[in-house]
Formats: C-alpha cells, structure tokens, sequence
C-alpha cells in the first residue's frame, strides 16, 4: 500500500494548483493537458458552468492503471475569468482537498485526502495561444488536515507531514513556435518539510569490523528547511533538444533519522549549506557520444555544469549492536566547473578549509579515528580537444596546501615524533600551446599533438621539512616517425638528506636503500649555499642529450 501512496502524493504537489491559458475554453483544456502529465493521466471535468465573462470549472479527475495498481485523484476546481485586457485569471478556493484513491494489486485499496491551505494565491495567463505567460504567486501554502480510510491504514504508514512555503512567485512562458521554448522563473522565500513515518530500513554491513543485517520497517523522521530559492529553468525543443538550469539558494538544511527495527540502534543524517549555485547548460546525446564524440561535439553538443557554495557540513552516524560508525565532511568556500564541447575540456575545482573524519570500530581502524584537513585544494585543467591546423592553448594548474592528518596517524609509523609533522603543500603550473592533429579519442596508439610547448611555473612540494621547488620549460621536436623534445628543470631541494637520515633513523628505510636514493641525488644535483640545501639543472638538447649541471649524463 505504501508504495502506491508516494507517486500519487508526488503527482499531486507538482501538478496542483496547475496552469492554464488565455480564454476560459482554451484554459480549460491546457489545463487539462498539463494535468495529464501529456497524456500519462486520463484527465477529465466533473461539470462545468459558463458564465458572461468565464467558465466555472467544479473539479478534476485524474485516473491512471497498469499491471500493479490503480490509481485516482480528484482536485477542486477554479474559476476562469477572461479580463478586459485579454488575459485571464484563475482562482482557486484558499482551502484545496486533494482525494488520493490507491488500489494496488496485492493490498487493500485506500484513500487519502490532503487539505492544502493556501493564503493570496493569485494566476494570471496573458499573451497568445502561441506565446503564453503564467503568473503565479502565493503569500503562503501549508498542509492542513490529512484523513485516511481506512483508519488501520493510517497506522501502517504513520504518516505526519508538515509542509509550508511562504512567500512563491513563478513565472512560466510556453512559446509553441519554431523552435518550442519552455521556460519557468521561480522564487521563495522559505520551504519548510517535515515528515514522520514507518519506512524501509535495511542494512547489509559485511566488513572486517562487522556482518550486521536487518531488515524491517523503522521509524523515520525528516526535515528540510531551505530559504531564499531562485531558479530558472529553459528547454528548447528541436532535433537535439536543450536543457539549462541556474539556481541559487541562501541556506538548506537537511536532517533524517531513522530507527532500527527491533530498536536495534538508529542512522542520523545532517546535511546543511550556505550560499548554494547549481547551474547547468547540456544539448547532447548519449549514442551520438558513445558512438562518435568528436563529430558529436564538432556538430555543435556540448555540458556545462557548475556548482558552488560557501559552506558545507554533513555528518552520517550509524549506531548498531555490534559498533558505532561516524563520519563527518566540512568545507568552506567551493567554486566548480566543468565543460566539454568544440572548445576544448575544462574542468576547474577549488575549494578551502576542508576537514574529513571518518570514526567507529565498524571500520575495524587500526586507530581510533581517520581524519585530515586540507587549506586550500585547487585543479584548474583545460585542453584543446579538436583538430586545427591552428595553435591552441593548454593549462594544467594543481595546488594542495595544508595537507595534515591527526596525530594518531603519524604516531602509527612515527611514535616518538622524529619527523616534522608539517603538513604537505604540492603546487605547479604547467601553461603552453599545441596543435591538435588527430582526434583525441580515437584509440589507435597515435599521438595527436604536435608542437607542443610547455613552460612550468611555481613548483612546490614540501612534506615533514623537506621542500623542493622548480620551474621549467619543454618543446616537442618530434617527427611522425621520430619522438624527439628539448627542455630544461631547474629545482632547489631543500632538507632532503636530512629527512633520508632520519627515515633510515626510524627503520623505515634499510641503508642500502638509502645509499642508492644519495647516489641518484648526487647524479643530478650539486651542493647549494648550505649543506642542507641541493641544487639541481637538468637540460636536454636538440641531439637528445641529457645533461645534469653541466655534465652528461645520457
């Protein structure tokens, strides 16, 4: 039974109240079209009422049966109003009873009837039959009464939800020329959701740490709270149609508990963000990419997808018989981008103040608790993706700064804290040019770039006091049936004998070992200014000869 109440609930929160057009027939029977989910629900009026200036509609039927279930739905019905100046205007009763009829194949048949309250609804359609707009706003909308019959169907589902929305405005513009446009501006002030019921919960853990399994219905209890939303959403129709989105919101929060059947423990969820963007702009199709993506893209198909936000925190918690597990993520500010078209692939990811921690005897950790934070972590990618007898761009920029574990982690091959527990900074970017000859994605073992011109700039990698840094710059000379380059690396290395003496100290690293990692520092570097300090020139020339400080090597 269950399981035949959440799509009709579903159904009837989207499709209600819905829209509708610009004389009062012509309304109703938009109306009716878009009720129908286009045709997926058989759509019908009980009776309508012609007036001078409009239609009265008394309420809807909504029907829809397969091989499991059947389902039926009858809404309210509206006064249409034609105005003086074409347009019309809807209005809906402030009280909107929505009968929900569920009778799956294998349960008994119920029936549950949502009151939504509404407070200053107001719809209005102006325009044409082939440029339509819809105005649509309310002061406030909640979830009055729920009755179920039968009554023993209420205590099987447990059901309790409270729903409340202040403060909406929609826009919606239906343009039927060529192309078809769809095209929807939203906005809110605040939702708020808050559901309790009996639900699902089962589990299959099979870890080192654990074989925990249940299965069995649970207490279960959600809310979702969101504030400030604004979205707009676009679709144009046509051979490869197109799909973009661009919302914005001022905070979320989202938290589920749930209890173990048999009360054999619970699951906690938190999730919450502040200043969330989620955009996205996509014409493409899937078999044209699986079957050729160079002409797919070349043709004009193309995803961009960004998503940002200026904090982050979630935290799962998991607490059975046989152990507890946790886990915790928080973030900062985080920017993200990607996009993949005629123009090249780029991808952009940068994000500060991360922290992760993963806790629990479920893991079966060799320490009580996993966890690491992270400064800053940054990837700024882009490559050139088609072919051009034209030189294209290229970049490759990576920074991870202020990498650090907890202390127990160290302590594990580190007990009497001999190395500097710095935390790890890694950066480098690599910029130049290329030409692209060939298709990128063809696998058959060709390479296709030519010409290829590199410089590097800020290189950086320091860990446990040890610190290398570089720059560098590099040429592809290669002939189609030659490979062949000429560049140089210039590197400062910082503390590295030191942190080979203490490794080998601790016995992490046999002398052996150790001699033949100096052997291969003195190949190719030369004392610096100090005695902790090495500096290495590495150049390779036209001949392909290898030179490392001014003495050949290869």
């Amino acid at each position: 039974m269950n399981r035949a109440l959440f799509p009709a609930i579903a159904f009837v929160l989207n499709a209600s109240p819905a829209l509708a057009d610009l004389s009062a027939e012509e309304v109703l029977a938009d109306h009716l079209n878009l009720l129908s989910l286009d045709g997926h629900l058989d759509m019908t009026t009980t009776s309508t009422t012609e007036s001078a200036d409009g239609l009265t509609v008394d309420g809807f039927v909504g029907s829809y049966e397969d091989d499991d279930t059947q389902i039926e739905i009858r809404t309210p019905g509206m006064i249409l109003t034609e105005q003086p100046d074409g347009s019309v205007d809807i209005t809906y009763a402030d009280t909107l009873p929505i009968a929900i009829y569920a009778d799956p194949k294998d349960e008994d048949p119920v029936t549950v009837t949502l009151n939504l309250e509404t407070k200053g609804l107001r719809h209005r359609v102006s325009g044409d039959l082939d440029d339509l707009q819809h105005d649509i706003a309310f002061d406030a909308l909640a979830i009055g009464t729920i009755e179920i019959d039968p009554p023993e169907a209420a205590k099987e589902l447990d059901l309790v939800p409270d729903i409340a929305v202040a403060a909406f405005s929609t826009t919606i513009n239906r343009v039927n020329a060529d192309p078809v446009r769809r095209s929807v501006t939203l906005s809110l002030k605040d939702l708020r959701l808050a559901m309790s019921a009996l639900a699902p919960t089962d589990i299959d853990l099979d870890t080192r740490g654990t074989t925990f399994k249940t299965e069995g219905i649970g207490e279960m209890e959600v809310l979702v709270a969101l504030s400030d939303l604004t979205t707009s959403v676009e679709y144009i129709d046509g051979d490869l149609p197109r799909h973009s989105m661009n919302t914005t919101l001022g905070s979320l929060l989202w938290q589920t508990s749930s209890v173990i059947p048999d009360d054999e423990g619970g699951i906690e969820l938190d999730l919450g963000a502040e200043d969330l963007a989620v955009s996205y702009d996509v014409q493409f199709d899937v078999s044209s990419f699986e079957t050729d993506v160079l002409k797919a893209l070349t043709a004009g198909q193309m995803i961009s997808v960004a998503f940002s936000f200026a904090s982050l925190d979630y935290d799962f918690g998991l607490d059975t018989p046989e152990g507890a597990f946790s886990s915790s993520t928080k973030s900062g500010l985080s920017e993200n981008r990607f996009s993949f078209s005629k123009n090249g692939l780029d991808i952009f990811s940068s994000t500060v103040d991360s922290v992760f921690i993963l806790d629990g005897p479920l893991m079966d950790l060799p320490i009580g608790q996993l966890g690491y934070t992270v400064a800053k972590s940054l990837i700024d990618l882009s490559v050139p993706i088609t072919p051009s007898e034209d030189v294209q761009a290229f970049r490759t920029r990576i920074e991870l700064e202020g990498l650090a574990t907890d202390n127990a982690i160290w302590d594990m091959f580190d007990p009497t804290a001999q190395l500097p527990r710095t935390p790890l900074d890694l950066s480098f970017d690599i910029s130049g040019s290329t030409v692209v000859v060939s298709d990128v994605f063809a696998q058959d073992g060709s390479v296709p770039f030519r010409g290829t011109e590199a410089d590097m700039s800020d290189m950086r990698l320091s860990f446990a006091g040890a610190e290398v840094t570089g720059s560098g710059n590099i040429k592809d000379t290669s002939t189609p049936d030659k490979p062949a380059g000429v560049g140089e690396l210039n590197m400062t290395l910082k503390g590295i004998h030191k942190l080979i003496d203490t490794v080998v100290e601790m016995g992490l690293l046999p002398n052996e070992q150790a001699m033949g990692a100096r052997l291969g520092l003195g190949l190719i570097a030369r004392p610096g200014d100090d005695a902790n300090t090495l500096i290495s020139h590495i150049e390779v020339n036209e001949e392909g000869q290898i030179f490392a400080n001014d003495q050949r090597i290869k």
